[in-house]
C-alpha cells in the first residue's frame, strides 16, 4: 500500500511537470526545445515504478491535457506517453541502450503513423496533399511577386517536389533523433535518481550492420535501371532508401573519424571539429566524403587495420 502511495503520488508530480512542458510546447516559441524532452517524465516514471502506475499517469496526463489543451494535447500526450512508458520498462528491466532506444525508435514510428491515420480519418486531412497544396500555392504567389525566369522557378519547383517526396525518410530520421535526445535525457535524469540502466557503447565504438551497403546498392540500381526507374513507387522507396542509408554512412564516418582521433591519441575533440566542418562545408560536398568514409569503414574495416598498427 506504502509503494502504491508513493508511485500515486509520484504519479501526480510527473503529470504536473508533464503538463508545464506540454503548455511551453503549444503555447511558446521554446516548443521546439520542449518537444524533444516531452517523453522523459513517463521515462522516469516508468523506470522507477510498474507498468499499472505509469499507465495511470499517462492516462491522468492525457485528461488534463484535454481538459486544458483540447485534440492537439491529447495527441502529443497519446504519443510521447507511449513512447516514454515504453523506454522507462525498458530501463527498468535492466535492458541494453540499444534496445531500449531502438523500441524508442519503433514506437515513435507508430505513434507518426498513427497520427497520420487519426488526420486523414478522423479529419479528413490528406498531409502530404496539404503540404503539396501550400507549397504549390507559396510558390505562385512568391514567383508573381519576386518575377524571375521560369527555368529558375522550375528547378525550386522540382526541388520543392523532391522534398515531398523525402517525407517518409525525414520523419524517420526525425524519429532516430528524436528518440536519441529522449535516450539521452532521460539518462541523465536516471542517474541524477540513482538508477543504473542500460548505456550505449561509446560513439568511436558505433559500427552499422554490414548489410546496409547491400540495401544501399539495390536502392542506387533501382534508379537507374531503365523501366523499373520509371515506376513511381519504386522510385520513390529507393530515394527514401538511399538518402536515410547516406545519413546513416555519415555517422558511421565521423564514428570512424572519432575511433581513429582515440587510436592516434589526437582527443576527444576531433569528431566534434568534424561535425562543425559537416555543417560549415555543407555546400561543398564534404558531408558526402564522410558518408563516403563511413561506406569504406563499413565495408572494408578500416578500424581493425587502424588498431592493429596501434
Amino acid at each position: 500500500m506504502r509503494t502504491s502511495m508513493r508511485g500515486l503520488a509520484e504519479g501526480a508530480l510527473i503529470t504536473a511537470i508533464y503538463f508545464v512542458l506540454l503548455w511551453l510546447t503549444i503555447y511558446t516559441p521554446i516548443g521546439i526545445v520542449t518537444t524533444l524532452i516531452l517523453a522523459t517524465p513517463f521515462i522516469v516514471m516508468g523506470a522507477r515504478h510498474d507498468t499499472r502506475a505509469v499507465i495511470l499517469t499517462v492516462v491522468a496526463s492525457i485528461l488534463v491535457a484535454g481538459l486544458l489543451t483540447g485534440i492537439s494535447g491529447i495527441l502529443l500526450t497519446i504519443s510521447f506517453g507511449a513512447i516514454g512508458t515504453v523506454m522507462g520498462l525498458s530501463y527498468q528491466k535492466k535492458k541494453s541502450g540499444w534496445t531500449a532506444l531502438s523500441l524508442g525508435f519503433l514506437t515513435t514510428i507508430a505513434s507518426y503513423i498513427l497520427m497520420l491515420a487519426i488526420s486523414f480519418y478522423v479529419f479528413d486531412i490528406n498531409i502530404i496533399e496539404w503540404i503539396q497544396k501550400i507549397t504549390d500555392e507559396s510558390l505562385d504567389i512568391s514567383r508573381s511577386i519576386a518575377g524571375g525566369t521560369d527555368e529558375t522557378w522550375d528547378m525550386l519547383e522540382k526541388s520543392l517536389d523532391m522534398i515531398i517526396a523525402l517525407l517518409p525518410a525525414i520523419l524517420i530520421l526525425s524519429a532516430i533523433i528524436s528518440t536519441m535526445i529522449t535516450h539521452i535525457v532521460g539518462t541523465k535524469i536516471l542517474k541524477r535518481l540513482g538508477l543504473h540502466i542500460g548505456q550505449l557503447p561509446p560513439f568511436k565504438d558505433w559500427k552499422l550492420p554490414r548489410i546496409l551497403l547491400f540495401y544501399y546498392l539495390i536502392s542506387l540500381l533501382l534508379t537507374i535501371i531503365p523501366g523499373v526507374k520509371d515506376i513511381q513507387w519504386i522510385e520513390t522507396i529507393a530515394l527514401n532508401s538511399i538518402y536515410i542509408i547516406s545519413m546513416l554512412l555519415m555517422v558511421q564516418g565521423v564514428s570512424f573519424v572519432s575511433y581513429f582521433a582515440d587510436a592516434k591519441g589526437w582527443g576527444k575533440s576531433a569528431p566534434i571539429f568534424a561535425v562543425i566542418g559537416i555543417v560549415i562545408l555543407a555546400r561543398y560536398g564534404f558531408p558526402y566524403f564522410i558518408s563516403l568514409l563511413g561506406m569504406i569503414d563499413l565495408g572494408f574495416d578500416i578500424r581493425g587495420k587502424v588498431k592493429r598498427k596501434n
